[in-house]
C-alpha cells in the first residue's frame, strides 16, 4: 500500500538470499515469511538489481495493552486510511506455516487459529513509537483471502468474502469455513459492521477475488467485484 510517498509492505511470503550462509534454510531461494513491517521510499530513485533499500520496522506491542498485531501476516490487507489520517491500518490475514527467511528474526512460523477479528493502526508520522495500537475490535471471526477496497474519501474499507479458518497452507478450503458477507471498516470512528451480499447475481462465497471502489457514481460511489474462487459444496457462514 502507497501512502505519502512510501510503499509500506506488512507480512507476506518471500525469497530471500543469505549470501555465504551455512543454513541450507537461509541460501538462495528459501521461501519464507515476513515478520516486518517494509518501509520503501519511494522519492529516492533505485534499481532493484543494484540499490533497492527498504527500512524493516519491528513494531513493538500495543503500550496500552501489551496486544500484538498478527505476526508475518498473509492474505490479509495493509489500508490506506482518509488522505489526511497520520496512519495506516491493518486487518485479516492469518500466520504461516512456513519457515522464517529473515536471518534477525527468532520468532517460527508456527500457525495460530483465527481470532475476533482487530483493526490496527500505525502511525507514519513520527518514527518514536513503532507499535500497532488496536483501535477496533468485533465479534467477528478474523477472514483471510477476502476481496479488499477502500474509499479513502470516505474513510472506508471493504472486505468481501474470503475464508475462517485455523492452518490452511493453501488456497485449499480443508478445515475452511468461507465467509458469507462483507464487512465494513469505517476508519475515521473506528467501527466495523457486516452486511449481507445476497443480492449479487447467482451469489456465493468467494476467495481470492477483486473489489474495486469507483467513486462520483451514484450518491456515494459504488463497488465492482470481479473473479474469485467458489466451492459449490463448501460450507459459508453468516454472521
Amino acid at each position: 500500500m502507497v501512502k505519502n510517498d512510501t510503499l509500506f509492505i506488512d507480512g507476506g511470503i518471500q525469497s530471500f538470499n543469505v549470501p555465504g550462509s551455512a543454513d541450507q534454510y537461509r541460501t538462495n531461494s528459501t521461501l519464507g515469511h515476513n515478520p516486518y513491517l517494509l518501509k520503501v521510499d519511494l522519492r529516492d530513485s533505485w534499481d532493484w538489481r543494484l540499490n533497492i533499500s527498504y527500512n524493516a520496522l519491528d513494531p513493538n506491542k500495543d503500550p496500552d495493552t501489551g496486544a500484538r498485531v498478527r505476526n508475518t501476516m498473509i492474505a490479509g490487507s495493509v489500508l490506506h486510511g482518509r488522505y489526511d489520517d497520520p496512519c495506516i491500518y491493518a486487518y485479516g490475514g492469518r500466520s504461516p506455516g512456513s519457515r522464517e527467511s529473515f536471518p534477525d528474526n527468532d520468532t517460527n512460523g508456527s500457525t495460530e487459529p483465527s481470532e475476533k477479528s482487530k483493526v490496527w493502526s500505525f502511525g507514519i508520522a513520527t518514527n518514536k513509537t513503532q507499535s500497532w495500537k488496536t483501535v477496533n475490535s468485533s465479534d467477528i471471526p478474523t477472514p483471510n483471502y477476502g476481496a479488499v477496497a477502500e474509499a479513502p474519501d470516505q474513510g472506508l474499507a471493504f472486505y468481501l468474502n474470503g475464508r475462517i479458518d485455523d492452518h490452511p497452507s493453501t488456497l485449499e478450503t480443508k478445515d475452511s469455513t468461507l465467509l458469507d458477507g462483507m464487512v465494513i471498516v469505517d476508519l475515521a470512528q473506528h467501527t466495523s459492521s457486516y452486511v449481507s451480499v445476497n443480492g449479487m447475481a447467482a451469489y456465493k462465497p468467494r476467495i481470492a477475488g477483486s473489489l474495486q471502489y469507483v467513486p462520483n457514481l451514484g450518491h456515494n460511489g459504488i463497488l465492482i467485484a470481479f473473479g474469485g474462487q467458489v466451492f459449490d459444496e463448501k460450507q459459508s457462514a453468516p454472521i
